[in-house]
């Protein structure tokens, strides 16, 4: 059979889109209304990808699901605020007087908790990072870790994923977070740069079994 390629991006009304929910690149060979074998990643938010345009990130998810012998991806985030650096999304946060909402997005949350139910979905791969090089000053950095593990909590029922026979996983725990936050798990591009510098300590991840089990005391 030839593969399908079919690839979309759910954005807010806003023009220009200013807040996006979800994206999905899929290649598998049958229809993907039929597929099952779709592996999803929450990440921090996302940047510049759209329905018919890859950005670094993206590019580097299809590459690791195709290693994986995925048929595709749905990448989603903590913060559906469209941002090119980390930085950027903070910045928005405090000039809207710290208010979450602007940052989160109206429909993050349910799109969210949507994945416990969506059948096409058997692997959740969580990649948001940590923070050490987003911001100056340690208690401004501290803020924001705690910020980070308050929402983690608020939407993610590791339980009821377990229960719907997810597999939580993450590249890698921790990595060069600071000493407050050593289990955020490695983003995609992250885990890339440290396999280019340190091939035996971060090495090709071949197949979804050697990823690292997520637990609930993160």
């Amino acid at each position: 059979m030839l593969e399908r390629y079919c690839s979309t991006a759910e954005f807010d009304d806003s023009i220009p889109p200013k807040y996006r929910y979800s994206l999905t690149r899929y290649w598998g060979e049958e229809d993907f209304s039929f597929s099952n074998n779709i592996c999803a990643f929450i990440l921090m938010n996302p940047s510049t990808a759209s329905a018919s345009t890859d950005d670094a990130t993206i590019k580097c998810c299809v590459k690791l699901a195709r290693q994986w012998n995925c048929d595709g991806i749905i990448v989603m985030n903590l913060y559906a605020l469209r941002a090119t650096r980390p930085n950027d999304l903070w910045k928005e946060y405090e000039r809207n007087n710290k208010k979450f909402a602007t940052i989160v997005g109206s429909e993050n949350n349910q799109k969210l908790q949507e994945l416990a139910g969506n059948a096409k979905v058997k692997t959740i791969v969580l990649g948001w990072g940590n923070l050490s090089k987003y911001r100056d000053g340690k208690e401004k950095i501290q803020d924001e870790e705690e910020e980070i593990k308050r929402r983690v909590k608020e939407i993610m029922n590791f339980e009821e994923w377990k229960a719907k026979k997810k597999a939580i996983r993450c590249l890698c725990k921790g990595g060069k977070g600071t000493k407050s936050s050593p289990y955020f798990p490695m983003h995609p591009l992250g885990y890339q740069r440290m396999h280019n510098r340190y091939p035996e300590r971060y090495p090709v991840i071949n197949s979804l079994d050697n990823l690292v089990e997520w637990d609930n005391d993160n």
